[in-house]
């Protein structure tokens, strides 16, 4: 028996110029960007990834964080907590050909999730070259293999530490 795993189009979800994308999609050229995609579902710890962009837009003040995803009014009370209302953007619904662009917009893939099904949006950074900082839990590790940085997911130090390498 073999597993096959899932994968992805790689006539979409590939490698191309980050300042085109940038343009394509609005976002400023000048700024760094963190990409995070999917819901706000408890399980994507979405409480632990915006305490990981504070941390490191103190470290690195010219920075966005881009979320793919629904925002959640927990979400939105906990970015005001930390006063980012103006360096978290969020997309939502968009096509499968404007989502790939979104990775290849990003500096870095965000992912602190502690449990995944199988996590599409961490093959989709890879197949696109956008490097990763995600967690060591459930399939992520899987996933990502060595192509990426694994972390505990509720260690925010390790997260800005890494981030700011990249």
């Amino acid at each position: 028996m073999s597993v096959i795993y899932h994968g992805v189009n790689h006539n979409v979800f590939k490698p191309r110029n980050k300042e085109k994308a940038r343009r394509m999609l609005g976002l400023p050229g000048n700024t760094a960007i963190v990409l995070h995609v999917g819901t706000e579902e408890p399980r994507k710890n979405i409480a632990t990834l915006l305490k990981i962009f504070h941390g490191l837009q103190k470290e690195l003040p010219n920075i966005i964080l881009v979320r793919l995803g629904e925002k959640t009014k927990v979400t939105s009370k906990l970015i005001k907590k930390f006063d980012l209302e103006r360096k978290v953007l969020y997309f939502k619904k968009m096509s499968v050909e404007r989502i790939a662009y979104l990775y290849n917009a990003a500096d870095a893939l965000l992912f602190p999730s502690y449990h995944e099904g199988f996590g599409m949006p961490l093959l989709e950074a890879a197949a696109s070259g956008c490097p990763i900082v995600a967690s060591n839990k459930a399939s992520i590790p899987e996933v990502v293999g060595d192509a990426g940085i694994l972390l505990n997911p509720f260690n925010v130090d390790s997260f800005v530490y890494w981030m700011q390498e990249i």
